[in-house]
């Protein structure tokens, strides 16, 4: 799984688990995430304001599980599928 500090950004403070055993030595106030290894590496940025469609950037990073630019991803912009961006205003719909 995937271990989060609740402040972190620009993949710092983001650690992979492998072993259940890890898990106990962190001490700190952490959130954890499912790891989904298809996605190791790879995310979409899809920006909104409101309902309202902004653009879309594809991030990969073959050398790192983490999709930030701080690791040295590539990144670009793309168009997203119309389910990504369905999924996308039903997730800005929940913003406060």
């Amino acid at each position: 799984c995937l271990v989060k500090l609740d402040e972190s950004t620009k993949g710092e403070c983001i650690f992979l688990l492998t072993k259940k055993t890890e898990q106990q030595k962190i001490l700190e106030p952490f959130f954890y995430q499912e790891f989904v290894q298809e996605s190791a590496g790879h995310d979409y940025r899809v920006l909104m304001i409101e309902s309202e469609f902004i653009g879309a950037i594809e991030r990969k990073n073959p050398q790192n599980f983490r999709a930030n630019s701080v690791y040295g991803n590539q990144a670009q912009v793309f168009s997203p599928p119309p389910k990504l961006l369905e999924i996308s205003k039903t997730v800005m719909k929940c913003v406060p």
